[in-house]
């Protein structure tokens, strides 16, 4: 089993710091991988603020693109297996956000092999004032993230 390393997401984070490379690698995700796409728009984006589609869309290429260069090659995602991981992880968000987001994520990482790409979301959509995204925005951002990581995990047997 491969782990994507930090180092390796940080190292697509720092590239991304130039936004030629970013829009770019965000083009060929449009041609390599429109079921990603696809499946973004399709998560209740009526719900999320421009903001947050567009946090949706960072998160889920850094998480595309970790996972291509760890492995050395073109990912596979299937739609099919992507919706249904989908439900598996609201069923899974659903049974422990009661509690809280930290909780909910306690049980993401026990259920994931790729911690650190969870890590990056986790980090990503912690509160703070200089963040301004929603509750429901949190949750559906991280369930889809969550949902991809374990899709491509799995069609990749990494």
């Amino acid at each position: 089993m491969l782990i994507i390393s930090e180092s390796i997401i940080q190292e697509i984070l720092n590239a991304y710091e130039e936004t030629k490379i970013l829009e770019s690698d965000f083009q060929m995700l449009a041609v390599e991988q429109p079921i990603i796409l696809s499946f973004i728009s399709k998560e209740n984006t009526e719900l999320l603020t421009e903001n947050e589609i567009a946090l949706l869309e960072f998160l889920c290429l850094v998480i595309y693109q970790a996972v291509k260069k760890g492995t050395g090659k073109t990912p596979v995602v299937d739609l099919e297996s992507l919706e249904e991981q989908d439900e598996v992880s609201w069923t899974l968000w659903n049974n422990h956000i009661s509690k809280n987001i930290k909780s909910a994520f306690d049980h993401l990482f026990e259920a994931t092999h790729q911690e650190d790409l969870l890590a990056l979301v986790e980090d990503t959509l912690q509160q703070d004032e200089d963040n301004d995204i929603t509750s429901v925005g949190r949750e559906i951002i991280a369930v889809s993230c969550f949902s991809l990581i374990e899709t491509l995990h799995k069609c990749n047997r990494i």
